[in-house]
């Protein structure tokens, strides 16, 4: 349960980083939080970057990486462990597991949508 909640965290705060940089134009109205969520925070991350192409996944993932190193936190990008695929759910289960991350963080892109008001 401990691990689910950690990874919980984790795609909550990878939806709000990928939305805010995606949406340039936008700003953030609202925040919400789990005010019963009492663990350190998150210092040795693992980045999946959903994409097909794997340069794409690398320059997503490396670009993670890098801003998570400017706020201190360790992170190791996918493509680094598993270099010709994306890991399925129980290779990061085990890899978790083995290694000791305390959290996953999992971005895709979602198709682009232009609204004018």
């Amino acid at each position: 349960m401990k691990l689910f909640k950690k990874f919980f965290i984790t795609a909550v705060l990878c939806s709000l980083i990928v939305f805010i940089e995606s949406c340039s134009t936008s700003s953030l109205v609202d925040v919400w939080n789990d005010p019963s969520y009492k663990e350190p925070p998150l210092k040795k991350i693992f980045v999946i970057a959903i994409r097909k192409d794997q340069v794409q996944r690398r320059i997503w993932e490396d670009a993670f990486v890098d801003e998570l190193s400017k706020e201190g936190i360790k992170s190791t990008p996918s493509y680094s462990l598993f270099r010709d695929m994306l890991p399925d759910t129980n290779q990061v289960i085990q890899l978790v597991q083995d290694i000791g991350f305390d959290g996953i963080l999992i971005t895709r892109i979602l198709s682009s949508e232009t609204e004018s008001h």
